[in-house]
């Protein structure tokens, strides 16, 4: 008796059960060009790629080619850090820090937007109408694609940072404070105003679909929002404990989850009961997340998660099937 008592203490002693989600990880030791991974898609070909601050990445689930800037070759990226990628018509574009870059496939080399030559590129969305639009040195852009010589256009109106497109084919766009939503009648953009903004002011650090009516806000230090474009009613999906909360990006996973990323790990937050978990680095769980800072999320074609981090390279969390429980010791 008294040996199983001091064996159950033991277990609860020493013993944690993770209630996490269980994931692996891909670094630069195992082939990826650099630790942060800022942005991340998976193509049409089933091709997982990876934006660093050192390089492209492609991942065909074994191994990693990487593409770089080569010194007097035109067909090069022009620049090793990789801000956004977006595919588009089967075609890649990569948003460098000096320009926009159209990947093509069977050549595996790149060309370059001119008008975007040495500008920073912060965004990059396809609407409906075969439109490319992108952010270059806070300048919106809209691109035709289904023409040998593409119109461009710029829209200069206010400084632009991130762009997103609903299911209905709507294009907004937002400024580090404000929203606008795209009138393709009159080619401009309206302001969208917050009805219920009890929050103070909000820097916008992301803006993603929810939808026909509904975007979700990510903010540098309030967390996340869900904003109903058609209402104006703006509602925060975290609790107050949270914040200061900085907030990247937003993924939806079937219909109940949302996954948050943000410099505090990932929020996965129930849309059906409003509540949430918080997964984190844990230095005691190998297979806990390798970085708090979540920079980028995709899901691929098998319901798997890809998570860039800052510090940590990609993580990945397969679909489960059958889950399971994991117990480590407490150091």
């Amino acid at each position: 008796m008294k040996r199983a008592v001091f064996l159950l203490t033991f277990i609860l002693f020493f013993a944690k059960t993770f209630s996490q989600k269980s994931f692996t990880s891909l670094k630069v030791e195992d082939g990826l060009s650099h630790n942060s991974v800022i942005s991340m898609l998976q193509d049409h070909r089933g091709f997982l790629w990876f934006g660093t601050k050192d390089g492209l990445n492609r991942y065909d689930g074994y191994n990693f080619k990487v593409f770089r800037h080569q010194n007097g070759d035109a067909d090069s990226l022009g620049s090793n850090f990789i801000r956004c990628l977006h595919e588009i018509n089967d075609f890649i574009w990569v948003g460098t820090d000096t320009g926009l870059f159209r990947y093509n496939e069977k050549t595996e080399s790149f060309s370059l937007i001119e008008s975007t030559k040495d500008k920073p590129i912060l965004d990059i969305q396809g609407d409906l109408n075969s439109h490319l639009w992108f952010i270059a040195s806070g300048n919106l852009h809209r691109m035709e694609l289904n023409s040998n010589n593409p119109a461009e256009e710029i829209y200069d109106q206010f400084y632009a940072s991130f762009l997103t497109r609903n299911s209905s084919g709507k294009v907004y766009v937002a400024s580090s404070e404000n929203i606008y939503e795209f009138e393709p009648d009159n080619n401009s953009f309206k302001k969208l105003d917050f009805k219920n903004r009890d929050t103070g002011e909000l820097v916008i650090t992301n803006i993603t679909s929810k939808g026909k009516d509904s975007l979700y806000i990510g903010t540098k230090n309030k967390g996340a929002f869900v904003f109903n474009t058609a209402t104006g009613q703006l509602k925060s999906l975290l609790r107050e404990k949270e914040n200061p909360l900085f907030v990247r990006e937003f993924l939806e996973v079937g219909e109940k989850e949302l996954w948050i990323a943000s410099e505090s790990g990932i929020f996965i937050y129930n849309k059906e009961t409003g509540t949430y978990t918080n997964s984190r680095k844990s230095y005691n769980n190998p297979y806990s997340l390798s970085d708090n800072a979540i920079y980028s999320l995709v899901q691929d074609k098998e319901k798997g998660i890809w998570i860039g981090t800052y510090f940590g390279g990609v993580n990945y969390y397969p679909k489960q099937y059958t889950p399971i429980k994991r117990y480590f010791p407490k150091v």
